[in-house]
Formats: structure tokens, C-alpha cells, sequence
């Protein structure tokens, strides 16, 4: 994850570019995307989702590796009818619970008991205006049902995030999402890409074009460059773009070239570790360390104990 809005304001102040988030004392494991269930229709032949046993035996597992952070992902982690109990046992634990959701299942009660099992953090995924959004999603009610799930998380006292993952058809409405999670007052805005285990059913096209990426990028970062210059950068952040720390260096050649030595430094430090604090777990069980879910599995839980699986990823960490 890049927080651009952290670097926009070192730039503003001159202050050291910032380093990459410290992992909390005593917790040396990694952090753990885990989609718990699977996006319906799927084919027979994936094989079934982890059960309520399994997935519990996990969550015991992922606290017995130190992970710092439990990512609850997917198209949405709220369709498994076990979610609260999953929910309750990982912070039963003391893992730290962030929650990315359609918003479809997100009802006053319901994030109520989020703030009860005092989950850190609820990101809504906005797939780009009304029409756009109910049309990905494929229901003529999912622009308003998101919303309204945003307005719940906040209303409980919840962290809230609108995340919106560029395609095709979206690229252009990046402004206009902007704009409405500024006046929803959501905590973050989160621009990521989509890899396929989140893409939604129905032939979406789930990725935009290389240059349609870059233009996105380059709006984003001049929007939070201006917001900063104002004295408020917010707090935009982005994630899965393979280019956005470098393409940042072609962003400040005509702005800051004083800056691009200490730039160069900071992303060649970090693209090292980049994905070795990572780990993703899909439904069925398999562990990785992409999020695309295409590259070959490190290990499967219902095989392999968890800290196994994390000790190869510490061993060879591979790029997605």
C-alpha cells in the first residue's frame, strides 16, 4: 500500500520522504488477506470453501505465526453465514480485523457488531457511479445499498474507506468517486487495482489499460498535491498498481528533480520487501504471496500448517 497522501505532505513540508509502516512490537508475522469464501456461480472443480472447523483452525494458526493484521476480502466475506463467529474469534485472538465489503450486508446492526468486536477498519468498495456501479455489480440496487452500508459503518463509529478498483469502465468517474468520499467523509480513499479473485462475475473487465492507469495515477497524485498545498492532503492511498512508486519518479521530474535521489532510494528499498509481509489466502485454502491469485500456491492450510507456508514466503519472497 502506498499512502500518497503522507508523501504529498513530506513533499509540502520538506520533510524525509516517509519509510514503509513499521510492523507493531511483538508481532513479527505477516499481514493476511484472506478471501473466506467464494463468488458465486464458481465452478464444482475449485473445490469448496474452508468450513467453519478449518477456518477457526486458522485463525488459531495465524495467531500462533504473529500476524499483525487479518484482511477479511473478496467479493464479499459477509455472504458466510459463520462471518460474525470468524469475526469474534480473531479478535478473540487479538488480530487486528479490517473488513473490505460491497456494502450489501452492511445494516445498522450489523456494523454495530462490527464496533462491538471492535474491528479496525471497513472499506466500502464503490465501483464508480450509480449507473456504473449497479451495472458491474449487477443489481439495479447496489449503488444505493453500498451507501447506505457506508452510512451504517459511520453512523456505529466505525474507521470507514471507499475503495474503488480502476477498470475500463470506471477510469473516467475517478473525480467524481473522489469527490463523493470526500463528501461522504469517509477515513481513506483507497484506489487499487483488482486482481481476479475480486473481479465480479459476468465478463467485467477488471483491469484498465496500462495508460489509462497512469492517467489515473497522475490525477490522483495531483489531486492530493493540491489538497495538501491547501493544508489538508486527506488520506488517499493506492495498492496493486505496479507502477505507482515509480511512475511517481516521472511525476516529480518537472516538480520536485531535487527529490528524485531521495525517491529512487526509498523505492529501491522498499520493492525488496514489498511482498514478503504479505500473504494472501483464497477460499479454498491455498496460500500465495501475489494477490492476482494466478501464481502458483506456496502451500494449502488443509495440508500444511500456516507457519510452514510463511516460513518458505520469509525464505524466498517473490514479486506479484
Amino acid at each position: 500500500m502506498f499512502r500518497v497522501s503522507r508523501f504529498m505532505e513530506a513533499l509540502r513540508d520538506g520533510t524525509p520522504i516517509p519509510p514503509a509502516p513499521r510492523k507493531r512490537r511483538g508481532q513479527a508475522g505477516p499481514a493476511v488477506i484472506w478471501h473466506p469464501c467464494q463468488d458465486a456461480p464458481t465452478p464444482p472443480a475449485r473445490g469448496s470453501e474452508l468450513d467453519t472447523h478449518e477456518a477457526l483452525s486458522l485463525l488459531d494458526q495465524l495467531h500462533a505465526t504473529h500476524v499483525r493484521s487479518l484482511i477479511l476480502s473478496g467479493n464479499e466475506p459477509m455472504t458466510r453465514p459463520d462471518f460474525f463467529r470468524i469475526v469474534a474469534r480473531a479478535r478473540e485472538l487479538g488480530l487486528r480485523v479490517a473488513l473490505s465489503t460491497d456494502g450489501s450486508r452492511l445494516t445498522a446492526m450489523s456494523a454495530l457488531k462490527l464496533a462491538a468486536y471492535r474491528v479496525d477498519y471497513v472499506g466500502i468498495q464503490i465501483e464508480g457511479l450509480q449507473p456504473t456501479h449497479n451495472h458491474i455489480r449487477r443489481s439495479r440496487h447496489a449503488y444505493q445499498r453500498a451507501l447506505r452500508g457506508l452510512g451504517a459503518a459511520r453512523n456505529a463509529g466505525l474507521q470507514v474507506g471507499m475503495h474503488m478498483a480502476l477498470n475500463t469502465l470506471n477510469a473516467a468517474e475517478l473525480p467524481a468517486i473522489a469527490a463523493l468520499a470526500e463528501s461522504e467523509n469517509v477515513d481513506r480513499f483507497h484506489l487499487t487495482q483488482a486482481p481476479p479473485a475480486d473481479c465480479p462475475q459476468g465478463g467485467v473487465p477488471c483491469n484498465a489499460p496500462q495508460q489509462m492507469t497512469l492517467a489515473a495515477l497522475e490525477w490522483l497524485f495531483d489531486h492530493v498535491w493540491k489538497r495538501a498545498q491547501k493544508g489538508d492532503a486527506g488520506n488517499f492511498v493506492t495498492s496493486r498498481h505496479a507502477a505507482d512508486r515509480v511512475y511517481l519518479l516521472y511525476w516529480m521530474i518537472t516538480r520536485m528533480p531535487n527529490r528524485l535521489p531521495e525517491l529512487r532510494e526509498r523505492i529501491d528499498r522498499s520493492a525488496a520487501t514489498k511482498h514478503a509481509g504479505v500473504l494472501n489466502i483464497d477460499p479454498f485454502g491455498n496460500v500465495r504471496t501475489d494477490t492476482t491469485g494466478l501464481r502458483e500456491a506456496l502451500g494449502n492450510v488443509r495440508e500444511q500448517r500456516f507457519s510452514d507456508i510463511a516460513d518458505i514466503a520469509a525464505r524466498h519472497p517473490r514479486r506479484s
